[in-house]
């Protein structure tokens, strides 16, 4: 059976966020939807809250399996790792040293490592609730961190990220939900284009204004499959 493996944050993962409960549901997210299109076995190991900089260690893991095809959406630039309290690291981090214990499926159970990823806006309600221990993260950000940095930090993690998969020979589509990259620059990338915002509008999540439906994933499944047949990516 073919191989799909799909990398991201909570718009890849599938499910809703309850501004009500606090609480995040999931369900089968278009890249679920895409592998029963095409008939393949799909590896999800995309993580709510992640950061570019998660993303791109979650595609560099996918390398290591040979999939047929990587799916992996961009996010929002302004998030921020940091070591979960009492843990350290003293080596290259991979997707191994991200925690995954709340979010956890076949294939990353094992992942419960020293690193987590936030906003920068959780990092001050974390500061303000004494929560997590966050406090110095928000206050380095206030201090040192630029947006625009930022976002430059994420373009060129996902660049050296497609390099690698080009190098590999692997077949990828970016599904571009943010604004790191001006769609001139995406010419050679295979991509398709839709803000997060125009998705949770068009199809709006239940009690969450941050993500879509599962049916505006289908609408993507549907929107990449499309996109796979007309450019002849092949699996």
């Amino acid at each position: 059976m073919k191989k799909i493996i799909a990398c991201g944050c909570s718009l890849t993962y599938g499910g809703n966020w309850s501004v009500k409960t606090n609480k995040f549901s999931g369900f089968p997210g278009y890249a679920d939807k895409l592998g029963n299109i095409l008939e393949s076995e799909v590896i999800n190991l995309s993580r709510p809250a992640s950061s570019n900089y998660c993303i791109v260690k979650q595609i560099e893991h996918a390398i290591s399996f040979n999939p047929n095809l990587v799916i992996f959406n961009m996010t929002t630039p302004v998030r921020i790792e940091y070591m979960l309290d009492g843990k350290t690291l003293n080596k290259r981090p991979s997707i191994n040293n991200f925690n995954y214990a709340e979010y956890t499926n076949s294939y990353t159970e094992k992942f419960s490592g020293e690193l987590n990823s936030t906003t920068i806006t959780n990092a001050f309600a974390r500061k303000n609730g004494n929560h997590e221990n966050t406090s110095d993260v928000a206050d380095f950000i206030v201090k040192y961190l630029n947006a625009e940095i930022l976002s430059d930090y994420s373009r060129l993690f996902i660049l050296g990220a497609i390099r690698e998969l080009e190098k590999n020979k692997i077949p990828y589509v970016c599904v571009n939900f943010s604004d790191i990259f001006k769609e001139e620059e995406l010419n050679d990338i295979n991509h398709i284009s839709i803000f997060w915002r125009t998705m949770s509008k068009d199809y709006p999540g239940i009690e969450d204004p941050y993500h879509f439906s599962e049916q505006g994933h289908k609408y993507l499944a549907d929107r990449l499959y499309q996109y796979i047949k007309d450019n002849n990516i092949l699996l």
